[in-house]
């Protein structure tokens, strides 16, 4: 009788499998076509809906948030792209590092003071390399801005492309993000 049992329990775990595999199989590749259709042409609609009923109102849950996805990447767009003509327009020099050193981000008007062709030759090289100042001075300001997390007005000679010196003015703010 165990073995009876346990044959039992193997043919219903087994139908159960199978059951469920077969039931679920066809709204999880609905989802699955709904998600390639979005990755393809997001913000366009996708008309058709899963002929299964019980999961219909999941499938609009789902395009509802892809859509407000979407409408908020172009929104993001449209800030990053404002924010960029920001930068690359100013007259200041911008220079942005990680927390290394190493140059990630630099706009034109940088380029310009530096006497550099282009921010390709900056990006990726550590700002140490175009700071004139002995390893001592190099420390102290590093403690100083950690222990601060900003300095104003704080005078640093650049390196020049030409291996001029230019002595400017920086604010340095230590932004985590």
């Amino acid at each position: 009788s165990i073995l009876v049992w346990f044959l039992a329990l193997i043919s219903i775990t087994t139908l159960t499998y199978f059951f469920i595999r077969k039931y679920f199989q066809g709204p999880l590749l609905s989802f699955i076509d709904l998600a390639k259709s979005y990755r393809e042409k997001p913000g366009v609609p996708v008309p058709r809906t899963t002929p299964f009923v019980e999961f219909q109102p999941i499938e609009r849950v789902v395009k509802e948030l892809a859509n407000d996805v979407f409408l908020q990447l172009l929104d993001l767009k449209k800030s990053e792209a404002k924010y960029r003509r920001i930068f690359e327009s100013v007259e200041d020099g911008y220079i942005f590092t990680d927390m290394n050193g190493t140059v990630l981000s630099v706009n034109p008007a940088t380029t310009k003071m530096l006497e550099y062709d282009g921010p390709a030759m900056l990006i990726g090289k550590n700002i140490e390399k175009y700071i004139y100042s002995d390893e001592h001075q190099k420390e102290r300001l590093k403690e100083k801005l950690m222990k601060n997390k900003t300095l104003k007005g704080h005078l640093l000679n650049f390196r020049k492309h030409d291996g001029g010196v230019l002595l400017a003015e920086c604010n340095i703010p230590l932004v985590f993000d």
